[in-house]
């Protein structure tokens, strides 16, 4: 086992306990704080509790910046990064509990954002969460754990980075190995937790810890960082599948959905599953994925609204989705051919457009005004139609569009010009049928990315998977082969 990377841990969690552990911070910046004090985590929110003797002047205290120290390390809580909350009622000493919710604390030594360090930032995690899903190599750590698949080595931009996961402390870890300032990694670690979070299906938040070295192995602990991001969650769309049984119960729901369900129980003559390979996303793809995003700011923003927009109720993802598509779209197209235009813009300027100007000038019934706004429109008449950039999009990358992706490519250039609804049912009949869009769209979106990254293999088709009516009648595979 002496070949397996191993990672020195226990210094960086051990930094981040104290400031659980500490229960006299001497505060400055908040008047008649008690010595009994405290951080803890409360549904996701990150907390500084205490009690203090009743006074009105406490709420005017609140726009300053605080500094608390625990004799060894100094933290600052800057204004506007913290919030009163607790209990209204004083006790018969007039005292009164109330918690300070924190958004952001960071240690004094780490106040200048120029200079270079090795950084840890870790997250909670239930499990190893692209077990099966990401490819990964074993590692160890100082203590004796072993994990087999619990290492995803990087290289985004020339940096080598590496995620793992530590099962004692329930936690994800991003780790970068040169030197960097805290926006450089902050910019890195973004597009890998996207691209982490599209592959899993996750939304990672929580309180995060930015942890600082001088030493590439991390026995020495510079300085922490605590941010009280969005509270972490899971998508109900997932892309990749390693809970066969999951799938297989949600193909039971309705009677329609038998087909699939026959297709992904079947089995070859020696009882091995033969429609679903479970290959996972190679080291190589989920990079280049990283890579993707990190590279183009449009690419990222386009992949985390489609992160984001997985989280909304049906009826808001169809927005989402139409922008995301485009931008992701847009962004790969960066310097390949385009659709070419109906004719040549040559021909067209010298003998269709003045023809065409002659037209509208030569209509008495058209206002003077609108005949300017007429002609001017003509100058867009020779340019393809937008739905054949994303088709064309497709074509380049080797993936063939259907006839029900077409379809939902139609409606997304409906939809994003405000046409959001159909007119020919009530609105409460067509919460399937933005349903249904938004899961196609979510489904083409991921395909542009994972095929751009180099990615060959089976995804989730969810419309099959929720049981989405038009898709099963169609005879919708469960998985879609890209």
């Amino acid at each position: 086992m002496n070949d397996i990377p191993k990672k020195i841990v226990k210094p960086t969690f051990d930094s981040i306990h104290q400031l659980w552990d500490c229960r006299m911070w001497g505060v400055k910046g908040i008047d008649n704080v008690g010595n009994d004090n405290r951080f803890h985590l409360e549904c996701d929110k990150l907390l500084f509790s205490y009690k203090s003797t009743y006074s009105d002047s406490i709420w005017k205290s609140s726009s300053s910046d605080i500094i608390i120290n625990d004799g060894y390390r100094q933290f600052l809580i800057p204004q506007w990064h913290y919030a009163y909350t607790g209990r209204t009622e004083v006790d018969g000493k007039m005292e009164q509990e109330l918690n300070l919710q924190v958004s952001h604390i960071e240690q004094l030594s780490m106040s200048d954002k120029t200079l270079l360090h090795y950084w840890r930032y870790v997250y909670a995690v239930s499990d190893s969460e692209w077990f099966l899903k990401i490819s990964a190599i074993p590692y160890q750590t100082e203590i004796g754990c072993h994990y087999m698949q619990g290492l995803i080595p990087l290289s985004v931009d020339n940096q080598d980075l590496y995620v793992f996961y530590d099962r004692g402390e329930k936690s994800m870890i991003i780790e970068s190995s040169s030197p960097l300032t805290e926006v450089e990694m902050d910019r890195l670690v973004l597009a890998v937790i996207v691209a982490l979070g599209l592959v899993i299906g996750k939304y990672y938040g929580g309180c995060r810890f930015k942890v600082a070295s001088d030493d590439k192995q991390f026995h020495q602990i510079l300085g922490v960082i605590v941010d009280n991001l969005r509270p972490s969650k899971w998508c109900p769309y997932k892309i990749f599948d390693t809970e066969r049984t999951q799938v297989i119960s949600m193909l039971g729901m309705h009677d329609y959905q038998k087909y699939a369900k026959d297709e992904v129980t079947a089995t070859d003559k020696d009882g091995v599953f033969w429609y679903y390979d479970g290959n996972p996303v190679g080291l190589d793809a989920f990079q280049k994925l990283s890579e993707l995003l990190f590279k183009d700011d449009d690419m990222y923003v386009g992949a985390s609204m489609l992160l984001d927009g997985s989280m909304l109720d049906a009826g808001y993802q169809v927005p989402f989705y139409c922008v995301s598509i485009e931008t992701i779209t847009s962004s790969l197209m960066k310097g390949i051919a385009k659709t070419p235009p109906p004719m040549s813009w040559d021909a067209y300027n010298e003998k269709v457009l003045p023809a065409l100007k002659k037209v509208v000038d030569e209509m008495d019934i058209i206002p003077n005004a609108a005949k300017e706004i007429y002609k001017n429109k003509l100058m867009s008449m020779n340019y393809p139609p937008n739905a054949d950039k994303l088709t064309l999009c497709f074509e380049k990358l080797g993936y063939i569009l259907t006839d029900a992706d077409k379809d939902a490519i139609n409606k997304r250039n409906k939809s994003f010009h405000g046409k959001l609804v159909s007119g020919s049912k009530p609105l409460i009949d067509q919460s399937e049928d933005m349903l249904a869009l938004g899961m196609r769209l979510h489904k083409l979106c991921c395909i542009l990315l994972l095929l751009a990254s180099g990615f060959h293999g089976k995804i989730l088709n969810n419309e099959v998977i929720f049981g989405i009516q038009e898709a099963c009648a169609r005879k919708e595979h469960a998985y879609v082969e890209i």
